[in-house]
């Protein structure tokens, strides 16, 4: 449900706005309306936050890859200041970025020295004195042993991965021209290059010890962030504030919880402040609060993933989770694969901070569990034998909703389940529709959808009743144990001709209460062809759910039989003695964690894609809310 919400507009002398707002700031209870405010001051104090939002980035990623043995700096001085703290933090990560790159350049240096061995250069410099030149040059091996060097002393160095290295000894004043690569001479020996390299890196060493030293104080660090941000909501709450001509008197309005208006109030009169406490109006853009029950709370993210709901209609999460864990658990529809989610989900339990993740992989792990059970399938194969071939004996009970033979045909309740669950979330949706209509603008705008209600249940009534188009809704039609035909005919023909005259008669009296009702009728013609063609548009579109547990478990199956085809056959089966079971095991581990990966990345898009696009339109939602972020001091990061 969305928390109700009350406006304060508080009227502020010239003298009073600093310490009122630095009051309301240490309340932190008031959604302040406040614009973007840009002065030089706030442009200073974002740019200092997101530099030391970085650092403290850079520092908590090091601490956890740096060597735990890592000694910490015996001293380091850190400044009081935040900048201080600021300048301090980079000048110690740009040195350790630079000693980083000039010992990998080092060691690039070492790597290609050491393709031509430890070249003294002591030596080098003894044969230029006498005049003789030595120059670097490699090739392929093959061509290297065709050619002809005509008399050209050469020296094989080394030969590797079908390339040779040599080098051109001789009297030369210039290098000899000849087809293969010349390289430079190293500047500078293997040892010298090895010495600058442990230099650097002893200086590294000390770098990562005032590092790890400064990461000991990520705490304080990060309530320096926590102090910035709050220091910036000041300024803009300032700035926010609304004068009259002579700049005498300032206004700002907000918003805050109902259910602490007496704490508002009992602040404001202990600090003679003039004010004004009304509910919203409809124009205003009121920030929205979630509360729900705990199980509900799970759902709220994916709420999120769309849009808040905006503060003047429902809140859609305690009416969708339901369905969202029955689909998904349909979608997947496999109790092997709802055991390895529920026990994937314990992972997530185990971390303090992905419990509610965890929680949530749980419930759909378990609705999947219990779906499979439903249809008796465990990891592709039937979990229950039912006169066949099963993991377990019997099952005719726990099992109502599975495929089934009849006179030689294949009959699946899943697909007729999946779309009486499709038709319960849709006549709830046209519910809320109405709802929401009334919340929005009055009981007026709450009879269009309540007429189409009407029509759609009319509608299913009759056609049980006449078994319309041959199609087996009739009084006998059943899905698994679940009677529908009876419970459906139960109605009285006259009820549902009464309700579907009235629906209409609603509906195309109703459908734009701000129009004229002469013109009602004529602009409800082409919304009942809308309506229509949507409706069923979206009753179809729950058949997605029978299809995709029908693809996964029919993938999974495939996996088996790939996997057991490649073991010995004998009339009594498999042969699970073979050594060959090896690669069967992993076929079916490679096989069916593809499967799982698939079949749940779909099973949670296409029930999010059926509330989103089915349900909201339905239930007319708008969204667009603006999240309730309270004017408070923050202490950390």
């Amino acid at each position: 449900m969305i928390v109700p919400m009350k406006k304060i507009t508080l009227l502020l002398f010239h003298r009073e706005k600093q310490i009122a707002l630095r009051g309301l700031q240490q309340l932190g209870i008031v959604d302040l309306d406040m614009k973007l405010a840009d002065s030089e001051k706030i442009r200073q104090w974002r740019k200092e936050r997101q530099e030391l939002a970085k650092a403290i980035h850079l520092l908590r990623a090091l601490a956890h890859t740096l060597d735990k043995d890592t000694a910490l700096a015996e001293e380091v001085h850190i400044p009081r200041d935040r900048v201080g703290r600021l300048k301090l933090i980079g000048k110690h990560l740009k040195e350790r970025e630079t000693l980083l790159a000039a010992i990998e350049e080092l060691q690039q240096e070492l790597d290609k020295s050491l393709l031509w061995g430890d070249v003294d250069q002591h030596k080098l410099g003894e044969l230029r004195r006498r005049g003789i030149s030595l120059y670097l040059y490699s090739g392929s091996i093959k061509f290297f042993e065709r050619y002809d060097f005509k008399g050209i002393t050469v020296q094989v160095l080394s030969r590797k991965g079908g390339m040779v290295r040599f080098a051109v000894i001789g009297e030369f004043s210039q290098p000899p021209v000849i087809p293969f690569e010349r390289h430079e001479l190293p500047s500078r020996s293997a040892d010298e290059i090895r010495y600058e390299i442990a230099y650097l890196q002893a200086k590294l060493k000390k770098e990562e010890a005032v590092l790890v030293t400064l990461a000991q104080r990520l705490g304080e660090f990060s309530r320096n962030i926590g102090h910035l941000e709050g220091r910036i909501l000041l300024e803009e709450a300032r700035h926010s504030l609304v004068s009259n001509a002579q700049g005498m008197i300032y206004v700002i309005t907000g918003y805050f919880p109902a259910r602490q208006e007496a704490a508002l109030r009992d602040f404001c009169d202990k600090k003679n402040l003039t004010y004004i406490i009304e509910k919203p109006q409809r124009k205003d853009r009121v920030p929205v609060k979630l509360s729900n029950s705990a199980p509900v709370k799970l759902f709220e993210p994916l709420t999120r993933i769309f849009s808040l709901p905006n503060y003047h209609e429902l809140d859609p999460t305690p009416f969708f989770a339901p369905f969202f864990t029955l689909f998904f658990g349909l979608c997947l529809g496999d109790a092997g694969y709802g055991l390895a989610i529920t026990m994937l989900s314990l992972l997530f339990l185990w971390q303090q901070k992905w419990r509610s993740l965890g929680f949530l992989v749980l419930v759909l792990g378990l609705s999947t569990m219990l779906s499979g059970t439903l249809l008796n399938t465990f990891f592709g194969e039937n979990l229950f034998a039912r006169g066949e071939r099963g993991l377990l004996p019997g099952g005719e009970t726990v099992t109502p909703f599975a495929a089934y033979t009849i006179e030689g045909k294949t009959a699946f309740p899943a697909m007729t389940l999946a779309l009486m669950l499709g038709v319960v979330q849709l006549l709830l949706a046209f519910l809320l529709q109405a709802a929401n209509g009334m919340k929005r603008y009055g009981v007026r705008y709450a009879i269009k959808p309540i007429g189409s209600l009407l029509m759609v249940a009319g509608i299913l009534v009759l056609s049980a009743h006449n078994n319309i188009l041959g199609l087996g809704f009739n009084r006998d039609f059943t899905i698994g144990p679940i009677a529908i035909g009876q419970m459906v005919t139960a109605i009285e023909p006259a009820f549902a001709q009464f309700a579907l005259l009235s629906g209409a008669l609603l509906f195309f009296l109703f459908n734009n209460p701000d129009k004229k009702i002469l013109v009602r009728p004529i602009i409800g013609i082409w919304e009942f062809y809308q309506f229509t063609t949507g409706f069923l548009g979206d009753f179809l579109s729950y058949i997605r759910i029978f299809a995709l547990g029908l693809a996964g478990g029919l993938l999974g199956n495939a996996f088996n039989q790939i996997a057991f085809m490649l073991l010995p056959q004998s009339a009594s089966g498999p042969d699970f003695t073979s050594p060959l079971m090896i690669l069967s095991i992993l076929i079916l581990i490679v096989g069916h964690t593809l499967n799982l990966a698939l079949s749940a990345l779909g099973s949670f898009v296409h029930p999010l894609r059926l509330t989103f696009v089915e349900f909201y339109k339905n239930m007319d939602f708008r969204g667009g809310g603006r999240e309730y972020r309270p004017f408070r001091r923050l202490t950390g990061y």
